[in-house]
């Protein structure tokens, strides 16, 4: 049997920065700060997130810089965007199914006795 498994990434946030301009093409108030989520999925089912992540991009160059490689006022304002970013409660559908699935088997093996 195969098992597709493995980790993808979900954008859950894009938040302006008005105040920065970027390093690459020095366009102001072009800079915007992604906020996603890493999860887990079976069979392309979310399971359970991992971790967030944050970039930075501009949208005049399109350059993206995670956050070890922002300018220190900038990734103190990622860190603040990303504690601010929910999780999708959708990225827990496999997490409900496998809970379901319990359950109904201990319901199943109850009834039986």
């Amino acid at each position: 049997m195969i098992v597709f498994f493995g980790i993808r990434e979900k954008k859950i946030s894009l938040e302006p920065v008005h105040q920065h301009s970027c390093n690459h093409c020095s366009q102001r108030k072009s800079l915007y700060i992604q906020t996603s989520c890493v999860y887990f999925h079976v069979f392309w089912i979310p399971a359970f997130p991992v971790y967030k992540k944050t970039y930075s991009i501009c949208s005049n160059c399109r350059q993206a810089l995670t956050s070890n490689e922002m300018p220190p006022d900038l990734h103190a304002k990622a860190g603040d965007l990303k504690k601010q970013a929910k999780i999708p409660w959708y990225l827990f559908t496999g997490s409900g199914l496998v809970m379901l699935f319990i359950i109904f088997a201990i319901f199943i093996s109850n009834t039986k006795k």
